[in-house]
């Protein structure tokens, strides 16, 4: 979708290998502490309009990554906090990650307000970070740590 792409360097993927890469994910686990991309479809009303992921970037320190995308129809009403803030609640679960981070688009005020509702500190600007539709932009990097997460009792 041109709007997704509008504001994520997400690249076209042929239907096989897209198929090919989520089923390699299949094998990564939080509790078993495998692999290192996870992937949950966000659904609302019966329908899928989203997805988030865990990029965990170091087990051993417990440093990882997430990302997350909605359709744009479903776009204002709290479903990309609430599917944020449960993947929070998974990644900080007992023993998991002490740090998170994600990269969001200077232009992206909707995915900036999503992070810091959940209580993400902005570390940084990342300049020329990604090829976009438009030429080279530049991301907010946010971070958030375990100690700082309250089990999801934010707005």
């Amino acid at each position: 979708m041109d709007e997704l792409r509008r504001y994520q360097p997400l690249a076209q993927v042929p239907e096989a290998a897209m198929r090919r890469a989520l089923k390699a994910r299949q094998r990564s686990s939080l509790e078993d502490e495998r692999g290192h991309d996870l992937v949950w479809i966000v659904e609302a009303d019966g329908d899928a309009v989203g997805w988030v992921s865990l990029s965990v970037r170091d087990w051993e320190h417990r440093n990882a990554s997430i990302a997350y995308s909605l359709d744009p129809a479903a776009w204002g009403r709290g479903i990309a906090t609430a599917a944020v803030r449960l993947l929070l609640e998974r990644a900080f679960g007992p023993g998991r990650m002490r740090r998170i981070e994600c990269t969001i688009m200077v232009d992206n005020q909707r995915s900036q307000n999503v992070v810091e509702r959940l209580g993400f500190t902005q570390e940084g600007r990342l300049r020329s970070l990604a090829e976009m539709p438009g030429g080279r932009r530049d991301f907010y990097l946010y971070s958030i740590l375990r100690e700082e997460w309250r089990d999801g009792d934010r707005a």
